[in-house]
């Protein structure tokens, strides 16, 4: 191109003079030198004290200005108005390109936490290993107990991965409604603040498991303990010698077992909101969403996942920089 006719279009741009590339670069260093400066100041200021949330959340604001004023120049460009058709489109793909990863349910009615069903749980864990988001399906309220989420929790919690549990259910005999989204170890520390039963055999669990591990470690027989030597079967239980990569997660089901109770423990959708309602964060966008308010809640969410719908049903979670990212893009293919 030309450089008077760049330069021309340039200078009648009202907001924002560059295009989506350059913008994106600008947003990186612009992020980068106040993170730089930050920890900086930090340390010559002896701002140790300083709330650091409230820092990064105007470092975040400040990043995503040029963003902002690019859509801004985009609006304005078409005339007041741009193709959110597209966007919401465009977005919704983004979000359903991820993989899914769903957390197995109970294996059936009048089975206990300590059979096969335990064994999904594990399996789920160890399917989910590599996964940041896993999603729990409680679909007509009969798919899931509370004794099996916890296991699910603290197996997540301890291994890192999953980091973020979704919720789905069906609401109006649809399935796969999105409910709301919370971390782990949110959910397992509310689970076990309802059940003292439950803490009790967290508690025996961890410390059978910690036991074992050390004893393992330092190559002392488990006989020698008699408590660790009657979980044998759950320390040791494939090829003598290898220790259960899954030995906090079994001990806590065999614990468990003990006071099971199914009829009393299903997780309906009402009562995952008594449960989790002060962690569990609800903040979507739906592709039937009107194009303005639509547009509003993708680029105003304060919560650090934003849910993507489709008529109510959960299609992917995405950051919120990623929501951003995937707006801008589509907004620059439709001025190709």
């Amino acid at each position: 191109m030309p450089t008077g006719k760049k330069e021309g279009r340039l200078a009648s741009r009202r907001f924002w003079p560059y295009e989506p590339a350059r913008t994106m670069l600008i947003a990186v260093l612009v992020l980068v030198i106040l993170l730089a400066a930050w920890g900086l100041l930090r340390e010559l200021l002896h701002f140790d004290k300083v709330e650091a949330g409230w820092v990064l959340l105007g470092i975040f604001a400040l990043t995503l200005l040029p963003i902002v004023l690019l859509l801004l120049e985009g609006i304005g460009a078409a005339g007041g108005s741009v193709e959110i058709g597209q966007v919401k489109v465009a977005l919704t793909d983004a979000a359903g390109a991820q993989t899914l990863v769903l957390a197995p349910p109970n294996v059936a009615p009048n089975t206990v936490i300590a059979d096969s069903g335990s064994q999904r749980i594990i399996e789920g864990l160890r399917r989910a290993g590599t996964s940041k988001i896993v999603v729990v399906s409680l679909q007509d309220g009969h798919a899931w107990w509370e004794s099996r989420l916890l296991i699910l929790c603290v197996g997540a919690v301890r291994l890192g991965q999953p980091q973020v549990i979704v919720f789905t259910a069906t609401r109006q005999n649809r399935p796969d409604q999105f409910v709301g989204w919370a971390h782990p170890n949110e959910i397992r520390d509310r689970l076990l603040g309802a059940n003292a039963d439950f803490g009790a055999a967290h508690d025996t669990a961890m410390g059978l498991s910690a036991a074992a591990r050390q004893m393992h470690a330092l190559g002392t027989d488990i006989t020698q303990s008699p408590r660790v030597s009657n979980k044998r079967y759950i320390v040791y239980p494939g090829v003598a010698g290898f220790l259960n990569p899954f030995l906090e997660e079994q001990m806590l089901a065999d614990a468990l077992a003990a006071g099971e109770n199914d009829s009393h423990r299903e997780i309906s959708l009402s009562r995952l909101k008594d449960l989790l309602n002060p962690v569990l964060r609800k903040g979507y966008v739906d592709r039937t969403d009107p194009d303005a308010e639509w547009f509003r809640k993708a680029l105003r969410s304060n919560e650090e996942y934003l849910a993507i719908t489709d008529a109510g049903t959960y299609v992917g979670l995405m950051t919120r920089a990623e929501v951003v990212t995937e707006v801008l893009l589509a907004l620059a293919s439709t001025k190709r």
